[in-house]
């Protein structure tokens, strides 16, 4: 069963039952990034092999920035890691933010890493919801036109948009 982005964002919403939705919004920034990181990643690695580079030596190179055209994701920003998030998931959506403002030299403040405390099923429900979810490059302005929106509806007030301008 596939769902509108709209229909998630609503689910994402219900989750968090409508406080500290920056966090969501957040979260659908550090997907999309991720989501367009790997698939670049992918692109790279095939690119690599079809040059006749040994894979153990293409898994070096592939975590090398300067391959990279779009975002550099840090390991500790990847997506997977989210998706571990136990009980300071606020706190590591903010370290992850900014880790790839700091790789990547974008000139953008730094993200507010304050505690703010998020029942842990509530972070695991929201990840597990946006994680479901595959962003992929046609979509991107689309995905910025109602993310943009929806925050200005529901008046989130976050940086994190400015990333997907970058």
């Amino acid at each position: 069963m596939s769902i509108s982005f709209e229909q998630l964002l609503s689910k994402c919403k219900e989750i968090m039952r409508g406080k500290h939705l920056f966090i969501v919004q957040d979260l659908l920034v550090l997907k999309i990034i991720n989501d367009l990181f790997e698939k670049e990643r992918r692109e790279i690695r095939k690119d690599f092999l079809v040059r006749g580079i040994c894979s153990k030596e293409v898994d070096g190179l592939i975590e090398e920035p300067e391959y990279f055209k779009g975002f550099y994701i840090p390991q500790s920003a990847r997506w997977h890691n989210l998706t571990r998030l136990q009980k300071e998931a606020s706190l590591d959506i903010y370290y992850a933010l900014n880790d790839i403002v700091e790789k990547n030299d974008i000139d953008i403040p730094l993200f507010n890493t304050k505690r703010l405390s998020i029942p842990s099923g509530q972070s695991l429900r929201l990840v597990k919801l946006i994680d479901f979810y595959n962003f992929s490059p046609e979509n991107i302005k689309e995905m910025y036109r109602i993310i943009h929106n929806w925050s200005q509806e529901n008046e989130i007030s976050s940086n994190s948009l400015m990333l997907l301008q970058a």
